[in-house]
């Protein structure tokens, strides 16, 4: 009598379903997911938990913990339905901030040097802002295009993203037709450099060496001054113009890090650190130069 049911390796098993491999892939892929969701809602309910789970994942320190936070946003837009406009207040900052931030200075003084020092501290001004407008319109056209490609093809969301991506393509084709200048620090520390070579070979005088030496120190002094006053303007430009806007649209956006910072703080950092060196290092020639008359 025929056994009732397919015969191993008959033909009715070979069309049962998906194979083993297919099986633990689908396995794989639903575990994280659950994992993932699960570790959303436990940060919200029961942080203990929330810690184990971290454990089970291998989370060590903050940073491992804000991966795995930003990897539980499912949805590439958090708060859909404000981002585009979230995106054409960043937009119209933007415009606002290309227009008026490399403006020169308008309450500089310096006295009788005033006019000389306001030409070098709108170069500066305008080596830092353009420098900071082309790191956010770059950072975003990124994210802009990370989030439409795990987006869902033809949703709401990947339609927004897309347009938004477009749009900046646009503007970053624009902006990489502009160059910016040399600073002014180092086109005087260049200066600084050929002058006090020929100092040396034209001048055998100790007390034109030691006059050189305190020219060279009052000009780092003033280059200083200049950087650390461009750098507070550049600052308070950025703060007045792209701060909250920016912070508004990484919010609808959601699971995305913070956003951009501008380098006014570390423009003064290099420049401090550029200027110590020529303040030093010119002194110290100048001295040794003397020590051979």
């Amino acid at each position: 009598m025929a056994a009732d049911g397919p015969a191993p390796g008959g033909e009715a098993g070979s069309t049962s379903g998906p194979g083993p491999e297919e099986h633990e892939e689908r396995f794989i892929l639903d575990q994280l997911t659950d994992r993932l969701d699960t570790l959303r809602v436990l940060r919200e309910d029961d942080p203990h938990r929330a810690d184990v789970m971290l454990e089970q994942f291998g989370a060590a320190g903050r940073v491992e913990s804000e991966m795995l936070a930003q990897l539980g946003q499912r949805r590439p837009l958090k708060i859909p339905e404000r981002f585009p406009e979230a995106h054409r207040t960043v937009m119209r900052a933007v415009e606002v901030f290309d227009r008026n931030a490399g403006r020169p200075p308008s309450s500089l003084r310096a006295g009788l040097l005033t006019p000389v020092a306001s030409v070098v501290v709108q170069v500066l001004i305008r080596t830092v802002v353009r420098s900071y407008q082309r790191s956010v319109i770059e950072h975003l056209r990124s994210l802009y295009a990370l989030r439409e490609a795990n987006s869902v093809t033809g949703s709401p969301d990947h339609r927004m993203l897309g347009r938004a991506r477009r749009q900046l393509d646009h503007v970053t084709e624009d902006l990489s037709r502009r160059s910016g200048g040399l600073p002014a620090f180092l086109a005087g520390g260049a200066a600084l450099s050929v002058v006090s070579s020929s100092a040396q070979e034209l001048v055998r005088s100790r007390l034109v060496l030691l006059v050189v030496t305190g020219v060279t120190a009052a000009l780092a002094i003033a280059a200083f001054w200049c950087v650390l006053k461009a750098a507070a303007i550049a600052r308070r430009r950025t703060r007045i113009a792209l701060d909250q806007p920016l912070r508004a649209l990484y919010a609808t956006v959601g699971a995305a890090g913070d956003p951009p910072r501008d380098r006014s703080r570390d423009f003064v950092v290099y420049a401090v650190l550029l200027l110590a060196v020529g303040w030093f290092v010119v002194p110290v020639a100048l001295t040794f130069a003397l020590n051979l008359l």
